[in-house]
C-alpha cells in the first residue's frame, strides 16, 4: 500500500471538494477521514495518464470501514483511488 507494490490502487473518480462522492454506498464529503498513517497509494489518473501518489484514509462507520486514496489534483478537484 505504499507505492511499492504491496498493494495495487484503481482509479474510482473525482469531484469537486463537497459535492458527493460515495463510495461503498458513503459520501465520502459526509464523514471525518482517518489518514492511515505512512501509507500511500499509487495509480495512474485515466485522462492524462499522470502517477498520483496520495494518502490512504479510511471512514470508520460502526463495524463498516471504507478505505479510499484521496488527493486535491487541481484547484478543489479530488481524485479517488480504491484497493483492488
Amino acid at each position: 500500500m505504499d507505492g511499492s507494490g504491496a498493494a495495487q490502487w484503481r482509479h474510482a473518480g473525482s469531484c469537486v471538494e463537497g459535492q458527493p462522492f460515495e463510495i461503498d454506498g458513503v459520501n465520502v464529503w459526509a464523514h471525518e477521514w482517518q489518514p492511515v498513517p505512512a501509507v500511500f497509494a499509487t495509480w495512474r489518473e485515466p485522462l492524462y495518464g499522470q502517477e498520483c501518489r496520495f494518502e490512504v484514509y479510511e471512514i470508520r462507520l460502526g463495524t463498516k470501514t471504507v478505505r479510499f486514496s484521496a488527493g486535491e489534483y487541481s484547484a478543489n478537484v479530488y481524485l479517488f483511488a480504491l484497493p483492488q
